[in-house]
Formats: structure tokens, C-alpha cells, sequence
């Protein structure tokens, strides 16, 4: 992670956000959620479009896709897919996080 962007105050939160492992599994599910789950159709729930994120990018739930060609509807899941990969990426940075601390510069001897 880029630590020069954080200044000292936001450097503690995110070591702090880190310590607490519990948290660190409830905002990971938070983010992933909306892909990961709504992907899922349950026995109880009907499929539907605005539930399920894979349908909203088939001809056969969205009408304003109905001219475009199966490789485009591959491409858009493969787009989808591509960035949650980065958010899992990016979060997975974010938990390895620690803060450098600068040593002071010693007076040279020498000189």
C-alpha cells in the first residue's frame, strides 16, 4: 500500500482497523456482498434481474441488451468478475498494512 497517502492520524486507524480481525471479515463481506450473494438464486426467491447480478447482463432480463452479442455479455461478466478480483486484491493489501516508522538521523562522528 502506497503509505505516503495516509497521513499519521489515518495510518493509526487503518493498524487499528487491522488488530481488530473481526472487523477487518465484516467490511470484507460488506463490499463482496452485493456480488458475491445476489449471484445466488435461493429455492424461496424467483430469479430476477435486480437480485441476481449475473441476469442484468443477459439479453433475456434486460431488454436494452437485446441487440448485443453473446461475446459482449462475456465481456461484461468478465469485467464484473475482474473487479471484484481487485477489490479482493485491494482489501487483501489494505489487512497487510503497518506503519513505517522513520528513524531519526544520527549525528555523524565523522565529520
Amino acid at each position: 500500500m502506497e503509505q505516503n497517502i495516509l497521513t499519521n492520524e489515518e495510518q493509526d486507524l487503518v493498524i487499528a482497523f487491522n488488530e481488530n480481525q473481526k472487523l477487518r471479515e465484516a467490511v470484507r463481506k460488506v463490499l463482496t456482498a452485493s456480488i458475491y450473494n445476489k449471484g445466488v438464486i435461493k429455492k424461496e426467491n424467483s430469479p430476477a434481474a435486480n437480485i441476481n447480478w449475473i441476469l442484468k447482463y443477459t439479453p433475456a432480463w434486460n431488454e436494452a441488451l437485446q441487440k448485443i452479442s453473446p461475446a459482449e455479455v462475456g465481456l461484461k461478466v468478465m469485467v464484473a468478475a475482474e473487479a471484484l478480483a481487485q477489490l479482493e486484491n485491494a482489501f487483501g493489501e489494505l489487512c497487510t498494512y503497518t506503519k513505517v516508522v522513520e528513524k531519526p538521523n544520527k549525528p555523524n562522528k565523522a565529520k
